[in-house]
């Protein structure tokens, strides 16, 4: 179940949430509710990834100097490895009783796994920790189900006052049609438009009009495939439609950095914080490019926008050498078949 900023301070919560940026909106009001300015607590944030060393411990056992209260997030709690979890058990259990006040740090576990039928698959090694069920039955769990068609229109309007934009009703709907469901891509896009607003926040109807359509962007999915498989004729219409269109390229860039972190989370074992399609196909796709073949990306795309800022060359160009750089990448590394 979903619940509402509790009244309390609890000194742990256990959140389920697919979507980074609703997770990241709910923590960021869960740390004010302990105190904003110089009364908030120090936040420190770990990645179950990388294991959990010395800091992570030190932070959870031992005051500081200056005694001042601890909010701990740790991210991507379903790759805790067992060890680890069990290590964590008896504190758990000493948090799920406390109120986070004074020098007892909040721990806050973040599951950040896709949802499987409308409802997060909780890891096996979680429901066989005796302290999960007092914790579930104490109403430290969160359950944030990430965003939804339905929910666009609520999380745009909300975004977009923390930019500074002021959106019409129209406006609303026409973006929440538009923008891909996903709470960063969706924000990032807000973003760009806060640029063109005026003092008031207002913006014109023609920039909403010029936001890519989630339709576009799966097409843009689709020509990652092509180039994974080889398939030149798919490419190259693509590019040749949308020959001269800066709006296409820097699309292109973001939506190919957002495939390449999922590529990088797949051959690191982890769970992708984005939607992901084909995930197998993926993993197979990250572990032939490998470390250094998925940094290559990033690298190629950081070349392609740096020449067309710069003034090096249009955007017409600069796509078409990075679809042939991407080319002869995945060629190398025997994706290109």
């Amino acid at each position: 179940m979903t619940r509402d900023i509790p009244a309390g301070r609890n000194a742990l919560t256990v959140l389920f949430c697919p979507d980074g940026k609703v997770l990241k909106n709910r923590l960021e009001a869960l740390h004010t509710l302990h105190g904003q300015g110089s009364d908030a607590p120090e936040r420190h944030v770990f990645w179950a990834d990388e294991g959990l060393g010395p800091a992570f411990w030190e932070h959870l056992t031992l005051q500081g100097l200056l005694a001042k209260a601890k909010f701990l997030v740790l991210r991507n709690a379903q790759n805790l490895l067992k060890e680890h979890l069990e290590k964590l058990a008896p504190y758990l259990r000493a948090l799920a009783w406390a109120k986070a006040e004074g020098t007892t740090p909040r721990l806050l576990l973040c599951f950040e796994g896709p949802f499987e039928k409308g409802a997060p698959k909780i890891p096996q090694i979680l429901q066989k920790t005796p302290e999960y069920e007092n914790i579930r039955q104490k109403g430290l769990v969160e359950i944030l189900p990430g965003l939804t068609p339905t929910g666009m229109p609520g999380f745009i309007k909300a975004e977009a006052a923390g930019v500074g934009l002021s959106l019409s009703a129209e406006q609303i709907r026409l973006l929440a049609e538009r923008l891909p469901v996903d709470g960063f891509s969706a924000s990032s896009e807000l973003a760009k438009l806060a640029l063109l607003a005026d003092t008031d926040g207002r913006v014109a109807d023609e920039a909403v009009r010029r936001v890519e359509s989630a339709e576009a962007s799966l097409s843009i999915f689709a020509v990652l495939r092509a180039l994974q498989h080889g398939d030149v004729a798919t490419v190259w219409r693509f590019t040749a439609e949308s020959a001269g269109a800066d709006a296409s390229l820097f699309g292109f860039l973001a939506i190919l950095r957002a495939e390449t972190g999922s590529l990088w989370q797949l051959l690191m074992g982890e769970s992708p914080s984005a939607r992901v399609w084909d995930v197998e196909t993926k993993k197979k796709t990250a572990i032939n490019l490998g470390a250094s073949g998925i940094a290559a990306i990033w690298d190629l795309a950081l070349k392609a926008e740096k020449s067309v800022k710069s003034g090096e060359k249009n955007p017409e160009q600069a796509f078409g050498l990075l679809v042939a750089d991407l080319f002869r990448l995945f060629e190398k590394t025997g994706q290109g078949r």
